[in-house]
């Protein structure tokens, strides 16, 4: 049989033992996932964010670039409707592709993007003759413009806009497989540690059990002490001829005796929903503050108050107020 000494000591055993197990695996857990979380932030940073940024970059070009001199030769637009359309469109693809080159690009990428950069300077020009043309509302050179430029069914600019977004879903598949492979190798790895773990936290938990017979016996002595020692303490708080009552650090009240409730009117629950200033009178509080928290003294003190009761008498009454560490 073990003495009290002994199996605290090994209980404080198991409980390192399981602690050290649960740190180990958090430990080891939190790599595996740091490591699926940074291939997920480079497929989001890398891979899905461009797509959005190509995609704003395509729907601007195609959506409405394309199509505004036919829309303004068919009196589908005005020309000045036209060249705002122009002038917003140009804005968001140049912010796109200006943040989209910014971000990591594979050479494949670069390579595609140094052919697309040529283009677009052509298509800016375009763009730039276009605008001239709107804010003069030459027909003749829209319809010359619309021949040169805009009558092509696969732009190429479009077309490499196409070829990157391909790209983009193609590496992203790859950083998605690669992710898959992680998360896989590390939940094996993840539940084998959980098992050994277990066996031996169960295994010493047996041993320690057969073991600790008294050491349960006083803990539950201890509490069935701890609760006569509470339920003397509430039945003097109930019992006493004087009012008392608890507060927490904002004034709060936390408990209180029959002699509080008669005293200030309040029944019990109404005065746990209170605040210890909403019965003190609010002139006094002009003067005199209540204290709370880190400003309350490290004595106690008696001081004059005067309550307010529900019913709106004024009280004044003397309280010897106490502050617990």
């Amino acid at each position: 049989m073990l003495n009290k000494f002994s199996a605290s000591s090994k209980l404080y055993m198991l409980i390192f033992i399981t602690a050290a197990s649960l740190v180990g695996l958090g430990y080891y857990g939190i790599n595996g996932l740091k490591k699926m979380n940074e291939n997920t932030r480079a497929l989001y940073t890398d891979r899905v964010l461009c797509i959005q940024q190509l995609s704003n970059v395509r729907f601007e070009y195609v959506e409405e670039i394309l199509p505004v001199a036919g829309n303004v030769k068919n009196h589908v637009l005005t020309f000045s409707e036209a060249k705002k359309r122009v002038e917003k469109a140009k804005g968001i693809i140049d912010a796109n592709w200006h943040d989209y080159k910014l971000t990591y690009l594979t050479p494949e990428e670069k390579l595609l993007v140094k052919q697309a950069d040529e283009i677009k300077k052509h298509d800016d020009k375009v763009y730039e003759s276009l605008e001239s043309i709107l804010s003069k509302e030459e027909i003749p050179a829209l319809d010359e413009l619309i021949k040169k430029e805009f009558s092509s069914s696969s732009p190429p600019f479009a077309l490499k806009l196409n070829q990157l977004m391909e790209l983009q879903v193609q590496v992203g598949k790859k950083i998605f497989n690669n992710n898959n492979e992680i998360y896989q190798s590390a939940s094996q790895k993840f539940f084998f540690l959980i098992l050994l773990s277990l066996i031996i936290a169960i295994s010493l938990s047996f041993y320690i059990i057969r073991n600790v017979k008294h050491l349960i016996k006083d803990i539950l002595r201890s509490n069935d002490i701890i609760k006569q020692s509470e339920l003397r303490y509430r039945s003097l708080l109930e019992n006493a001829s004087d009012a008392i009552y608890l507060v927490d650090d904002t004034g709060n009240f936390t408990e209180v005796n029959e002699s509080t409730c008669r005293m200030t009117g309040y029944s019990k629950r109404e005065l746990l929903q209170l605040n210890v200033e909403d019965i003190v009178d609010p002139d006094q509080l002009k003067t005199d503050p209540v204290i709370h928290g880190n400003n309350r003294p490290d004595q106690s003190l008696t001081r004059e108050r005067r309550f307010v009761r529900k019913d709106g008498e004024i009280l004044d009454v003397e309280i010897k107020v106490s502050y617990r560490p």
